[in-house]
């Protein structure tokens, strides 16, 4: 009874409560593979990664049959971004499951042949003719290494299936966006919102894009729309608070965040969004309040980094560090705690320590972008321009993104290496539209 009622907390996103429910019989069930696994995937929820991953590891090991537990184990290797394992793993199960695959392409994306991978993503893509989940995940893979003719080709296909289907509609609205083609984005989101216009995600993505191109009315007119229909449509009122604080028109984005307060109260999320939202407006105290709203009643790390980010920005860097190092201890794994405090160690000069930070992180997830990236910011911070740049684009073989070959461009200029604007042209040669790049 006890597992069936942890298994429901779960599904409603409860795993503070689902922990909870098991902890009378954790310690006394112990060779119970079910359990162990149950265990495992709790424990990864409430983000202890290295003891739920043990657990999952013990329940495989016990029951390797079992594919169930092996799609658990590797959902976790992946949320531990240990991609190669989690490959292995998939890789053992039978072919053919769009379930499995729909785990093994993500994973691929950090392969460390990334031809080789390319060319397994091909074969599932070419093996599945009418899954079109599994085409949108295909067609994401193309866009994160920018091939972005792949990956329209891919939705088309996806849209001949169903030319209604939202999710491939959004799927384009994110290729095209990545491409640099905002024109293209937000027309995919029109056609998406025209299809179902009671679709709230189709109107918030029509809101969220046109916002960034910098039509602005367009995305308050969906929003309006949206809010006019659902009263209650919290993530509206976050976008257009944002919209409007864009604009600096500071009164109607009050108005928005005093409708957002009641629904943060008893809801992390929410009450996160809403210390975004004082945070991008330089209202930190008011961040501060309610990150730590959410982290008091969520153990989800984000909402503890989310505290430190506003100790930061209110200047209070000696209790940020000591947010982050208490985080860190409790998640030694996580890529955004340390990234976090190896920018803090660099903002206070401490290149020795970030460097060392860097290296145990790196140890341990080789071929993560974020880390390669920062990497490059260390060597930009002691001038070391050249090995700057080729961290650089080492995360840009990782992780295609405009950021980037504008970082690697800055890093040859100064190091007066040969051919600084190269990074430029390289990535216009793929997403030509991309206007801040060129």
């Amino acid at each position: 009874a006890r597992k069936l009622l942890a298994q429901v907390n779960l599904k409603l996103q409860r795993p503070d409560v689902a922990a909870q429910v098991l902890a009378p019989i954790e310690q006394s069930n112990t060779d119970d593979p079910q359990l162990s696994a149950l265990l495992g995937v709790t424990k990864l929820r409430r983000g202890e990664i290295a003891t739920g991953l043990e657990m999952l590891q013990r329940s495989v090991a016990r029951q390797p049959d079992n594919m169930e537990l092996k799609h658990d184990l590797a959902l976790a290797y992946l949320a531990a971004d240990r991609r190669e394992e989690a490959i292995e793993v998939l890789e053992s199960m039978p072919a053919g499951s769009a379930r499995r695959d729909s785990l093994l392409i993500p994973a691929l994306a950090s392969a460390k042949d990334p031809a080789t991978a390319r060319a397994r993503v091909d074969q599932i893509v070419a093996a599945s003719s009418d899954d079109i989940a599994l085409l949108n995940t295909a067609a994401t893979f193309y866009a994160g290494i920018a091939d972005y003719e792949a990956a329209r080709n891919v939705v088309k296909r996806a849209l001949q299936i169903d030319p209604r289907s939202f999710i491939t509609l959004a799927t384009l609205a994110g290729v095209e966006s990545a491409a640099g083609r905002s024109d293209d984005a937000l027309s995919a989101a029109l056609r998406a919102a025209e299809i179902d216009p009671a679709n709230q995600a189709a109107q918030l993505l029509v809101a969220e894009l046109a916002n960034r191109k910098g039509d602005v009315g367009l995305a308050i007119d969906h929003l309006e729309e949206l809010r006019a229909k659902n009263p209650d449509a919290v993530q509206a009122r976050v976008v257009q608070a944002r919209a409007y604080m864009q604009q600096r028109k500071d009164k109607e984005a009050d108005v928005l965040l005093e409708e957002i307060m009641p629904h943060a109260a008893g809801n992390p999320e929410v009450a996160s969004a809403l210390g975004e939202l004082y945070l991008d407006s330089g209202r930190f105290h008011e961040a501060l309040r309610w990150f730590r709203d959410a982290a008091r009643r969520d153990s989800d790390p984000t909402w503890l980094l989310n505290v430190a980010r506003a100790q930061l920005a209110l200047g209070d860097a000696q209790v940020a560090r000591e947010t982050l190092q208490k985080l860190s201890a409790s998640h030694p794994d996580s890529i955004p705690v340390a990234v976090q405090l190896i920018q803090l160690d660099l903002r206070e000069n401490r290149k020795e320590a970030a460097s060392a930070r860097l290296a145990r992180m790196r140890s341990a997830h080789p071929r993560n972008p974020q880390l390669a990236n920062i990497q490059g910011d260390i060597f930009m911070s002691s001038k070391s321009y050249a090995s700057a740049a080729a961290a650089y684009e080492e995360a840009a073989k990782l992780a295609p993104s405009s950021a980037i070959p504008l970082r690697t461009y800055q890093a040859r200029r100064l190091g007066k290496l040969a051919n600084p604007a190269r990074s430029l042209t390289n990535w216009l040669e793929r997403s030509p539209n991309d206007v801040p790049v060129r």
